[in-house]
């Protein structure tokens, strides 16, 4: 009996020792198993998860190792504990053989992730510049301007040219990247001045770096309509006649020595002359500006004749125009806006005399603008749509009605006295309150 107790508790023990042994060996693969689909189930993804994935990921592992010990026990009340051993270790490694990733296509799917993200950043990484300088202008409008401002101050030539202020500005209203220009001045050099055919070869080597929006050459100091380094300010000498030219890349060397020759011509004259070119034909508006009537009549009568007196001119159709900021006292008392505009200088001398007559008589001291369009050619009478004189004028102070009938019949006698010299103008009016005279 005493032996047949002992060998009992034997077996006994055996299959319990061979129970504990089983039930660790399936702790251990259960723990195994968790941590490789936690693992997986982050690195296999190649769409971006939440930021609680990986809690997910293990809620979604336990929740399944619990399924699967539930099974276990419902299973262990009719079974014997070495086959409940085996239908736990098999749920188990089928629920293993579910999570696991082929390695194969983790690594593939993980290159693709990794590729994909490279394209969709290359433009921010072009950005930067690590790539090359090339790379970076073409996604970056300001790393554009940034290499065409460091060509251009590495490479001007400084026997002719100087630069007096460089840089890049915003345009319009906006203040994004696209908005962004390259804008400078440049005054000549003494030898530049002595040899403009020097100074305009100087200058066309300058589009091979890219065109400048605005340019402004002139000689000595800056333009402060192109001065993005604000040296104006500090500035004590004011430039001379400043040539003001947009997209300066479109002229060529040849255009380049008519305009530097006609701006030459034109001297202190001018406030300032623009360049323009429409279909390969030079067009130079020279423009006055000053808020002196005797000062800026008599600037305007030394234009006269410009373009025949100089063959540089003639090859350029020439515009003139005086264009004061503020209006003018005149010498009858008016305080007066004046605006001029003529195509060819054979006609500043006709121009003047209409508006020193205009200016001088005390019967018209009432004047409030003065405004004279003559652009009509013969090359071009098309032009002859804007062409008009006009006059504004105020009421007399005096409200009595002989008052306002001796400004008419003043006003009457001066159109018919103009009519004859500007007869090409076959708009010519005056404007009273009330009452346009014609």
């Amino acid at each position: 009996m005493p032996f047949e107790c002992c060998a009992a508790g034997c077996q006994l023990t055996h299959r319990c020792g061979r129970y504990s042994r089983e039930t660790h060996s399936l702790k251990l693969m259960a723990g195994f198993v968790l941590a490789l689909h936690h693992g997986d189930s982050v690195s296999s993804s190649p769409t971006p998860e939440p930021e609680n994935s990986h809690f997910t990921s293990a809620q979604e592992a336990s929740q399944s190792s619990s399924e699967a010990a539930s099974i276990a026990a419902e299973d262990s009340v009719a079974q014997t504990p070495s086959t409940r051993v085996d239908a736990a270790k098999e749920a188990i490694a089928g629920q293993a053989r579910r999570l696991v990733v082929p390695r194969r296509s983790l690594l593939l799917t993980g290159g693709v992730v990794a590729a994909a993200g490279a394209l969709a950043a290359m433009p921010q990484i072009a950005a930067t510049g690590v790539l090359g300088e090339d790379a970076a202008a073409v996604v970056s409008n300001e790393k554009l301007l940034a290499r065409r401002e460091r060509l251009v101050r590495e490479n001007i030539d400084t026997r002719y040219l100087k630069i007096e202020s460089l840089g890049r500005i915003y345009v319009g209203k906006g203040r994004s990247e696209q908005d962004l220009r390259l804008v400078g001045s440049f005054s000549l050099t003494e030898a530049a001045q002595a040899d403009l055919a020097a100074a305009a070869t100087a200058l066309t080597n300058l589009s091979v770096y890219g065109s400048l929006h605005r340019l402004s050459v002139t000689y000595g100091g800056v333009d402060s309509a192109n001065d993005p380094q604000n040296v104006a300010n500090t500035a004590t000498d004011a430039p001379v006649s400043p040539l003001r030219v947009n997209d300066s890349a479109t002229l060529k060397e040849e255009q380049w020595l008519k305009v530097l020759t006609a701006n030459a011509a034109l001297g202190t004259n001018v406030s300032y002359a623009q360049v323009g070119l429409l279909a390969d034909e030079l067009h130079l508006n020279a423009v006055v500006i000053d808020e002196n009537y005797e000062s800026l009549l008599k600037r305007f009568r030394a234009l006269a004749e410009l373009d025949l007196k100089n063959e540089r001119v003639q090859q350029i159709h020439l515009n003139i125009q005086l264009a004061p900021e503020k209006a003018v006292t005149l010498p009858s008392g008016a305080q007066s806006k004046v605006s001029v505009s003529v195509a060819e200088s054979s006609r500043v001398a006709t121009v003047a005399d209409v508006l020193s007559k205009a200016a001088t008589r005390k019967e018209l001291n009432t004047l409030a603008s003065f405004s004279l369009v003559w652009n009509a050619r013969e090359k071009y009478p098309s032009a002859s749509q804007w062409d008009a004189f006009k006059l504004g004028f105020k009421g007399p102070e005096s409200k009595e009605e002989s008052a306002k009938e001796a400004q008419r019949t003043a006003i009457r006698k001066y159109l018919q006295e103009v009519s004859v010299p500007l007869q090409a103008l076959t708009k010519r009016e005056a404007t009273v309150p009330g009452e346009v005279i014609t």
